[in-house]
């Protein structure tokens, strides 16, 4: 890993020495050569990592560079950052021009010094290669036989439940029984066991299984880890358990009695399934136990704890671990893929006796089998497995920390870039810095590295987190290797994990809750060399005046990350000013009075992050000058924001620009985006009207993007220019969500065979389309959400022909008051998933050919006329035609 440091180094030195002329005028070759010194360093660590030493010689060789790497980054950017604030000085007053030709020389004198005092570190380091027998210590380690052969990622990361589901299936049936029995004996049943035994497995597997989506009425599902706030367990439980919109938006007022109330009273009403998972203390579970009826009511509660005590509030289930056969069954599952196996591209046999090795060091734990599995799946050697084997204590750590919050998947891609971590130097042709930030991502989740949750519509990583294990792994690592340390203040408490807090020099900070009455400042002379600053809080009323007013000194920062933090009041426009190396500003959901102007002169800045964040009246006000910032990569605008000064935002120039999200056409340049030339996603933007949309589709067709997803308000299509705009946008290549709000369709045009090809998500409200809309839709190829909603449709029969909708795995009908029949010919819909039906008073039943669609999991139906709901309910006259759906939902309110 300390190779990374050093790529760091030399990712700064190439940007800086782009700019050589504003940056590093006359020392250029002085950081030339000690750029190629960092990449003689570079390809020796890397050697290192390979060869995976042990001896404590080179372990400490390794450290000595990674200082070093980390003291050549100082010094080049302190100088960068010297230079340009003289020559400013120096224009503001050309009186003084001789004193500030003599302070530039000083700089650039003392930068000579620490140079030249860097290169006697270099030789020295060079010289103890052989006096301390270093190469001879790296000769006796054996190299890899041959470099390990790329396997084939899986294409989808969306597991199969049943394929891993090994050694339980006695468990489930148990504990399904236990469930479903209506003797009311076993109202809170636990299952309990140490953690990475598979408890949250278990209790995933029952709330999908079949029996129980149909025995129960609704269900939630929480989790709880060791910080437990009460008030939130009890409205996230209540807003899954209901679904109208008017009921959650009431109990984010409610107290904590009144939720305890409420909860109590729904649960005694409808039959209820609530798993509370990974509940760590007693008094988290007596904090919310008064809400679960203990009599008179056929709900259940079902809980996964580690603690034996807390079990005992139920029937207590206890996890057994593994038999040897289950283990080394799971490993085979995790470390070969069914190919593999099918085609004997492994010889499995030899690797058995290595593999159960492995199995019993992991103490026949799922987790940790899995976690090996991951990283096994990546050798298909023995030899690489026997390396694996004796690395065993370096993977397998004791679990103690909780698990960790859900991560967004794109910001961490974002971050890398930032960093450096991922570079030019690794795209593909036709790629971008994002593409491959995904492609390294996608090899962790094949790893079994973190989890993931997949957008199940769009098919790309959401979010992910890391169980504790590989959380225990990584905080180890990052430890060992300096590379970033936390400090953490939830729970009222500052709890540091990765002791010591402060060593010589930190250079990455994570801060969680921060309490500034703690009297442990964030600026301290340990941090002034801070390259990364994260501020993590969950409350927008969240002030740091102090922190950022000192944010300043900080001035060799690359990325600043506030989320939910109240900027108002602050000087963030002196301190941000200052941040002349910054590539990431992450401010999502912070209140401030604007943004700063001074984000112009970041002129290294790859990414601006401004989503959710506003002023009063909720509507963000913006300097017009992002287009000044040339280097300029992703660009997330608020979701209202208007332009300082009134006018329309400039985004001419942004030759970089590969990502734009949140474009508005009432308060930005349309034809700016025709100057976008690098631009690759277009994402949640609004066009508003006819000629906004008109401008915009002209634009597009000159670009081949990856991906558009827009909005699109107040139209008509009903004219005959309407009707041949709407042609148009239907024709608009690489559209992959469209919302369409307030728009006047009579018809949809006639179905052409370039209509549409790669949207997948289609949300329209308001529309008012009088003819049957399926007739077009259902042939879209790729469509996988569709949402006709608030009266998008005005006729009274809809059709759905047979091989219609061939990817829709969703649809949902809401508000459609004239809507009379529906026929499903057999053979359409094949791979709808949910469906639901609400407020649509006039529709007689549901329709026959629903019985065919044998995809369908869940089907909802909301506010219906009381006669349909009759009809599907047990024992009524439609019931046959959704007996064979898993989970149905129906809500009188």
């Amino acid at each position: 890993m300390a190779e990374i440091v050093v790529s760091l180094a030399l990712e700064t030195i190439r940007d800086l020495l782009l700019e050589e002329v504003r940056f590093l005028s006359g020392v250029s070759t002085q950081v030339k050569e000690v750029q190629l010194e960092l990449q003689r360093m570079k390809c020796f660590l890397e050697d290192v990592d390979r060869r995976k030493h042990d001896e404590a010689i080179v372990r400490n060789y390794v450290k000595e560079i990674r200082h070093l790497a980390y003291r050549i980054e100082d010094v080049v950017e302190s100088y960068a950052i010297q230079v340009p604030l003289e020559r400013r000085r120096n224009f503001k007053d050309r009186l003084k021009r001789f004193s500030c030709i003599f302070r530039e020389a000083g700089v650039a004198h003392k930068f000579g010094l620490q140079i030249e005092d860097i290169k006697q570190e270099i030789s020295h380091l060079t010289a103890i290669l052989d006096t301390y027998g270093i190469k001879a210590a790296l000769a006796r380690e054996r190299s890899e036989v041959r470099a390990e052969s790329k396997k084939w990622l899986r294409q989808t990361f969306a597991h199969d439940m049943e394929e891993d589901f090994v050694g339980m299936k006695g468990d489930l049936s148990q504990l399904v029984a236990l469930l479903l029995d209506e003797r009311r004996q076993h109202r809170i049943i636990s299952i309990w066991g140490m953690g990475g035994i598979g408890k949250t497995t278990l209790a995933r597997k029952i709330y999908h299984q079949g029996d129980i989506r149909r025995g129960f009425q609704a269900f939630a599902w929480v989790c709880i880890t060791q910080e437990c706030n009460p008030k939130d367990v009890l409205q996230d439980i209540l807003r899954q358990l209901h679904s109208t919109t008017e009921k959650k938006a009431e109990f984010l007022s409610m107290g904590g009695r009144e939720l305890v109330e409420v909860l109590y009273q729904v649960q005694k009403e409808k039959k209820c399934l609530v798993v509370v998972d990974d509940i760590w203390k007693e008094d988290d579970w007596e904090s919310i136990r008064p809400a679960f009826p203990t009599a008179e009511s056929n709900s259940r509660v079902l809980i996964t704890t580690r603690k034996e005590n807390i079990a005992k509030v139920g029937f207590p289930f206890s996890l057994k671990f593994l038999s040897k056969d289950e283990g080394w069954e799971l490993l085979q599952k995790k470390a070969f893929s069914k190919r593999q196996l099918r085609e004997r591209r492994i010889e499995t046999d030899l690797m058995e006796h290595v593999g159960r090795e492995i199995v019993q060091k992991c103490g026949y734990l799922p987790l940790a089998i899995s976690v090996i599995g991951g990283v096994l799946s990546e050798r298909d050697s023995l030899d690489a497995w026997e390396i694996v084997n004796k690395d065993m204590d370096l993977y397998l750590k004791r679990g103690q920390y909780p698990e960790d919050m859900e991560i967004d998947v794109e910001e961490v891609c974002l971050l890398w870039m930032a960093e450096g971590i991922v570079s030019f130097k690794d795209q593909g042709r036709h790629e971008s810095l994002m593409d491959v930030a995904q492609r390294y991502f996608g090899e962790l989740v094949s790893r079994s590295m973190v989890q993931v949750r997949v957008d199940l519509i769009t098919m790309q990583f959401k979010s992910c987190y890391i169980h504790d294990l590989m959380r225990e792994l990584c905080l180890e690592k990052i430890a060992e290797e300096e590379f970033f340390h936390i400090m953490d203040f939830r729970g009222g408490k500052h709890l540091k994990l990765t002791p010591p807090m402060y060593p010589v020099s930190v250079h990455r900070l994570g801060i969680y809750e921060y309490d500034s009455s703690s009297g442990e400042g964030i600026i301290q002379e340990s941090t002034e060399k801070l390259r990364c600053l994260f501020f993590h809080t969950w409350h927008i009323d969240t002030t740091l005046s102090k922190e950022i007013n000192d944010l300043g000194r900080l001035n060799l920062l690359r990325a600043v990350k506030f989320e939910k933090t109240n900027l108002c009041g602050t000087l963030v426009h002196e301190a941000f000013a200052k941040l002349v190396l910054l590539r990431f500003l992450g401010l999502k959901s912070c209140i401030m009075e604007e943004l700063p102007s001074c984000v112009c002169k970041l002129s290294f800045l790859q990414t601006l992050d401004l989503r959710g964040s506003y002023s009063e009246p909720y509507t963000l006000e913006i300097p017009n000058v992002p287009w000044k910032l040339r280097r300029l990569k992703h660009l997330y605008l608020p979701g209202k924001y208007h332009i300082k000064g009134g006018g329309m935002l400039q985004l001419q120039d942004l030759d970089e620009l590969e990502i734009l999200s949140g474009f508005q056409s009432g308060e930005s340049e349309m034809s700016s985006l025709n100057e976008l030339n690098n631009l690759q996603c277009l994402i949640n933007s609004t066009l508003s009207g006819n000629e906004s949309l008109s401008q915009i589709i002209d634009n597009l067709e000159a670009k081949s993007l990856q991906m558009i997803s827009m909005s699109v308000v107040d139209c008509c299509f009903n004219s005959g220019q309407g009707f041949t705009l709407l042609r148009k946008l239907m024709m608009t290549r690489n559209i992959c969500e469209l919302d369409v709000t307030g728009v006047t369709i009579s018809e949809f045009p006639e179905y052409e065979f370039n209509f549409c090809l790669n949207l997948k998500i289609l949300r329209m409200v308001y529309c008012t389309i009088e003819k049957d809309p399926m007739k077009t839709l259902e042939k879209l190829p790729q469509l996988r959400c569709l949402h006709l909603c608030q009266r998008s449709f005005l006729g009274k029969e809809m059709v759905c022909s047979e091989g219609g909708f061939p990817q829709l795995k969703e649809l949902c009908l809401f508000d459609l008051p004239s809507w009379e029949t529906w026929t499903l010919q057999q053979g359409t819909l094949p791979c709808l998933s949910t469906l639901s039906i609400s407020r649509c008073p006039k529709l007689e039943t549901v329709p026959y050919g629903l019985r065919f669609i044998t995809s369908l999991q869940t089907l909802k139906f909301h506010r219906m006329p009381e006669d349909f709901l009759q009809g599907v309910r047990k024992g009524g006259v439609d019931f046959d035609k959704i007996s064979n759906v898993n989970s149905v939902y129906i809500f009188d309110d």
